[in-house]
């Protein structure tokens, strides 16, 4: 077989549009992307490498946080931290691989080859089978599963895919959270991610841990822990960004983003809102640990939203 390769170039971009109204998700500091990383750092003279791990990511959810061994509803930003999806959309709005480092369409689109990254391991060590990504995309409430009429392994590390209708825009559909990784199928918060989850603490939160070494070292997942709070009502969540108790919250009313913004907090992907990122690429250093900048993650859309704890970190 040919070497697999990427789609070409008209398949490789997606266009993304900032949304009608701005993301009612608000950060308590501030948050810096990888998409707007590069840009602030060179503009200040920091160079890139001068990120650091560290830090614990709080977020204040108003669902979607797993309590046991079933992930199959959990939060994206949860769910993508433990698993992995084949491709993703990338801050810039480009697509590109993360198990699949190759994909090739037969002409028709209709049959799929696709190759896996080498190194993608489960917590125990297991390395990701073929088996696991084709259970995966069968595995119930899949999008893709009505539309796959064949899966056959093709190797230690790739697997055909035969569609009943021919489909060029797989890659990207590839992307989607519901179509996460897991063993066997399963989401359970043990993935091939970064993180993995470490259950409910003494508090009550959910706590998802870095992993010591991972393929993506240097690349993702520069939190060293995740941590979760359900907090049904908007006035929780919001009383937990006011209170210090988390860095990120999500779906807060009109009345309460005004108050939010009077008393100083950051709007989390409003284009007013970018200027405070310079400051954060200062020479302050993390006195008391690291500190936030601000970024505009809502702006790139749901595909990468759920990403955010593998892109965001901590910036001294």
């Amino acid at each position: 077989m040919a070497p697999l390769r990427r789609p070409p170039p008209p398949l490789r971009r997606l266009g993304i549009r900032a949304p009608a109204q701005p993301d009612s998700r608000l950060s308590r500091r501030g948050l810096l992307t990888a998409g707007v990383l590069a840009g602030v750092l060179a503009a200040t003279g920091v160079p890139v490498e001068a990120r650091q791990r560290g830090g614990v990511l709080r977020l204040a959810l108003a669902g979607g946080v797993p309590d046991g061994a079933d992930w199959s509803q959990a939060h994206p930003v949860l769910l993508l931290a433990a698993h992995e999806t084949l491709t993703e959309i990338a801050p810039d709005g480009a697509l590109r691989g993360a198990l699949a480092e190759g994909w090739e369409a037969a002409p028709g689109a209709a049959v799929w080859h696709l190759s896996f990254v080498p190194g993608a391991v489960f917590p125990d060590g297991t390395p990701l089978r073929p088996r696991d990504v084709g259970a995966s995309l069968r595995r119930p409430g899949s999008p893709l599963a009505a539309d796959l009429a064949d899966l056959a392994e093709a190797g230690p590390r790739g697997l055909r895919l035969v569609l009943r209708q021919g489909d060029p825009d797989l890659p990207f559909r590839l992307a989607d959270p519901a179509l996460a990784v897991g063993r066997g199928g399963r989401l359970d918060g043990q993935g091939t991610g970064p993180y993995r989850s470490a259950g409910r603490d003494e508090r009550g939160l959910l706590r998802l841990l870095r992993a010591p070494t991972h393929r993506l070292d240097g690349r993702a997942g520069w939190f060293e822990a995740i941590e979760a709070r359900h907090l049904s009502e908007p006035d929780e969540r919001f009383a937990a960004l006011r209170e210090g108790l988390a860095d990120l919250v999500e779906a807060l009313p009109p009345h309460r983003l005004a108050e939010a913004r009077a008393a100083g907090f950051r709007l989390v992907g409003d284009a007013a809102e970018t200027a405070p990122a310079e400051e954060a690429a200062g020479a302050d250093g993390p006195a008391h640990g690291p500190r936030l900048a601000h970024g505009a993650l809502s702006r790139l859309g749901p595909l990468d939203d759920g990403r955010i704890a593998l892109r965001w970190w901590f910036a001294g």
